[in-house]
């Protein structure tokens, strides 16, 4: 986010919690439905991303965001 900044972006962010029971993927769907919103940008090590869940989550929330909602 700091580089981000440096090029004079309004850049935010989001921690990811892997707890798909509740739906936890869903709190930035929010901030990323913004038409403001220009770049969403993932970032984590290997071993996280390739977390069944993690990739589950990631594709529910990358649905709901085209989806518009």
């Amino acid at each position: 986010m700091g580089m981000a900044k440096k090029y004079g972006l309004d850049a935010n962010g989001h921690f990811w919690v892997d707890d798909m029971k509740h739906m936890a993927w869903k709190s930035p769907v929010e901030n990323l439905v913004e038409p403001a919103t220009i770049l969403w940008v993932i970032m984590g090590s290997e071993k996280e991303l390739e977390t069944a869940s993690v990739r589950y989550g990631l594709g529910l929330l990358a649905l709901t965001v085209q989806a518009g909602k």
